[in-house]
Formats: structure tokens, sequence, C-alpha cells
């Protein structure tokens, strides 16, 4: 299928999930391009509609993309300058796209796909909000950009998801090419080193896949978790590590959890993880939360002059949204869709109604080890049991639902939530949500169970 017709195949999917009003609001003007044989451009009127799309269903699309696209090509979402802009988002002209590349220096790039994504210039330290939850992976990135001596090596970054880390990694990259220009640095999402580095084996071309990656000063590897299980790929990147850090060249990486949990990854990979210096970013306090809120909103602000939120709603934000910053902000994100892009102002009232469903939310924190302990209770089973291989369907209908659940309640993905059910494949996963969702429609006992999950999971 060509480019436009997958687009509109998968436009008219999520017209029929989202509802007339999101659709119309956000996904109806976004335009699909190709770049090249490997990559597809998802084109956004400016940075605030192409991030909330991003963060609210780029998952969503990709998913779709995939299964549509015999290419298998790449999704990016990208701004786009000139394109058609919908009336209500006519607000204020969007600030120009950054050109820098996403890695530089380090010979010719052969061997990972190009062209790169732009570095997100706008990440940077000085829009970092640092507190307790996050200031010692700060001060370690801050001094990684300024010295060129690799003096602690390799770096990991550990913590949940949006709580920014790769906020660090781009920020790092930003100030170090600035004072650097000649600093070769490379930047690699766990996804990205993977696909690249099997694409090489494919074409018997890893020599120049070694070549680029290993020929930096400053290796950036952001979400390492996402290679766990891939046997082949973790031993070059094992290999890659090792061979940076003996040269003395700086090594910062990011995943989800400690070393000693990242269940299937390496052990020699683990090793010298444990071995370098370690720094976790943490849920931020209040405090934290209510000047994270001041600063997206000045961000706002650059885009939307007319745009203000008074004290209280933003308290009420800081208050009720109390996990990541990317909650954080996903919160803002929705008052901003209620109220300046509809032509409402943005008063405490319509920050409350247009944030009813964190009020519930935020009163306990709802976890995939949640989720799992309150499905095996209600279904009077053992959690090991839940987790187990079995297939009986008293053990697998009940496991389903707690896979769904876990996609639906949590912003975990796909193959973290299968690695959190002993070990499942990301396509299982995948399977367990199609079939709960279809059975939430034609059988009233599992739409009853999982509506009555869900209230005791808000409790």
């Amino acid at each position: 299928m060509a480019v436009e017709s997958v687009w509109e195949a998968i436009k008219g999917r999520l017209k029929s999930e989202l509802g007339e009003q999101t659709y119309l609001s956000w996904i109806a003007n976004l335009q699909a391009s190709e770049i090249d044989g490997r990559t597809v451009r998802i084109s956004a009127p400016n940075r605030f509609c192409c991030e909330y799309v991003e963060q609210n269903f780029g998952f969503r699309i990709r998913e779709y993309w995939a299964g549509l696209d015999s290419q298998n090509r790449m999704v990016r979402f990208e701004v786009t300058d000139g394109m058609a802009h919908p009336p209500a988002l006519r607000v204020a002209a969007s600030r120009p796209a950054a050109a820098a590349g996403g890695a530089s220096g380090g010979g010719s790039g052969a061997g990972l796909s190009e062209p790169r994504p732009p570095a997100r210039i706008d990440r940077t330290f000085e829009n970092f909000v640092v507190g307790p939850a996050n200031e010692v992976a700060a001060a370690v990135a801050r001094q990684i950009s300024g010295d060129a001596a690799a003096r602690f090596n390799p770096v990991y970054i550990h913590g949940g998801y949006g709580m920014g880390k790769t906020h660090l990694l781009r920020a790092i990259q930003n100030e170090s090419r600035e004072r650097d220009p000649e600093r070769r640095i490379t930047y690699l999402t766990g996804e990205r080193f993977t696909s690249d580095f099997l694409s090489a084996m494919k074409n018997r071309d890893t020599s120049a896949f070694k070549e680029t990656v290993r020929n930096t000063d400053l290796l950036l590897v952001d979400d390492l978790h996402i290679m766990a299980g891939k046997t082949v790929t973790q031993e070059e990147f094992y290999h890659t590590l090792a061979d940076l850090i003996q040269d003395g060249r700086q090594v910062v990486i990011t995943g989800d959890r400690k070393p000693g949990e990242l269940d299937g990854i390496d052990e020699r990979v683990r090793s010298l993880l444990v071995g370098g210096l370690r720094c976790d970013v943490e849920c931020p306090d209040l405090d934290l939360r209510r000047r994270i809120l001041d600063r997206a909103v000045l961000d706002l602000q650059r885009t939307y002059p007319g745009f203000a939120l008074p004290d209280q709603a933003c308290d009420f934000i800081a208050a009720r949204v109390t996990g990541s910053p990317r909650e954080l902000i996903g919160a803002l994100n929705t008052v901003v869709s209620r109220t300046l892009l509809i032509g409402r102002e943005a008063t405490t009232e319509t920050v409350t109604a247009a944030l009813s469903d964190y009020a519930v939310a935020a009163t306990r924190r709802i976890t995939v080890d949640r989720i799992q302990k309150q499905v095996a209770s209600y279904y009077n089973l053992k959690v090991p049991e839940l987790l187990s291989p079995r297939r009986a369907r008293a053990i697998a209908r009940p496991r389903q639902i707690a896979m769904y659940l876990s996609k639906q309640m949590t912003q975990r993905s796909l193959p973290d939530i299968g690695r959190r059910f002993g070990g499942k494949d990301h396509t299982t996963v995948l399977h367990a949500v199609r079939r709960i969702s279809d059975l939430m429609e034609n059988d009233p006992a599992v739409h009853d169970d999982v509506n009555a999950l869900i209230r005791l999971l808000e409790r």
C-alpha cells in the first residue's frame, strides 16, 4: 500500500476509536509522507500538537502502521512548516524546528539508518527543573557535558517512564555540542541500536555499523531495557561499551530500573553498569511538580501568547497529578485542549472539570504489580498462578484481563508489560488487549468484571 493509503486506513480506525471530536482536534489535519524507503513522516502543524499526538496516540499509530505497511517503514512525528493549519490551532505561529542532527561527527554514518531525527534543542539544562527527585542525575549530566574526560564511566540513569531521563540525555547532547562543536556525539535509543544492528547483519555490513557507533567521543543510549531478551544485539552492545570505556570515551545510558532488576539483560552489561556511576530519577514532590508546571506554562505561552493559567488552577493540577513530569505535562495538555483550543478561558472551574478523571487516580498510584494483585484476588487466585504459563481458562482469562488493565491504566509499554507477566512476548500482550476489548463489547460478564476491577483499582 502507498503511504497515503496506509495513512487513510489508520485515520479511519482512529476516528472510530477516538470519537469525532478528538479525531478532528488531533488527527484529521495530520499528514503522512515518505522520507525514504525506510521512514515515514507524520507531519503536525506545530510543536504542541506534534508532542501531544506522539505522547497520546503515537504507540497506536505505529502499531497500526506496522500491521498495514508491507515495507515495514519506521514512523517519525515532526513539525512541518508550511502545512495547512486547522483554524483551531492558529493561535500563534509555532517555533521553527531545530535543524541539528541526532548524531554528529565520526565518519559518514554508514551502517545507521538515515536521516537522523533532529535533536530536541528545546531540551536543555536551563529548562530542566531540578529538585530532590533528580538533582544528582542533573548534576552528573552537567558535569559530563562540560568535561571531555570520562570521570564516571559508564553513567547509568534509571527511573520510571516520563521522569526526565531523555531530557537529560538531550541536554547533555546539546550542551556538549555547543561547548565543543568538534566533539563527536552519538545519540541512540535502545530500539534504534537494535534495529540498525539487525539491519546491518541482514545486509552483511556489521563492520560499517561498528565503525559508526564506536567512532564517537560521547555515546548516549536511551531506554536500555528495550534490548531485554535480544541476545545477539546485547552481545554487540556489550562489546561496544567495553571498547568505548577502555578507550576512555564517555558512555551515558538510561533504563527504567536498577541494574539488578533489569530482567533479560546480559550479565556482562549489568556488570559494566554496576561498575560505573548509577543515579536515579524519582517521582517529583509537590514543590517540584508546581515548578515543573510553571515552566511548562511559560513554554506554552511562547507558542500561545494568550494562554494563562490561574495560580489556583496550577495548585490544583500539581496536587492532583502525583506521578511523573510527563503525566503532569499530559494533564496540562488536556487543559489546553479543553480550554484554549476551543476558545474557552482556563479558569479554576474549567481546569477542575477538565481534570476530573485525574482526581480519582491521584489518590493511589496504579501499577502493574497492583493490578496483578487486585486481579488475582478478584478471581481467587495467587499472583504466581496468574503469572504462570498455565493455559486453563480459569487462569488465562484473568491473566488477559490483567494485561488489558495494565495497558489501559499504566504507561508501561507492551514489551515491559510482557516481561512483568513472566517474560511474555509483546505480541502476547497485544493479543490479550485486543481479545478483552472484543469481549468487553460482546460478553456482559467480562464487561462487568473489568469495570468492577477498574473501580477497585481507582479507590
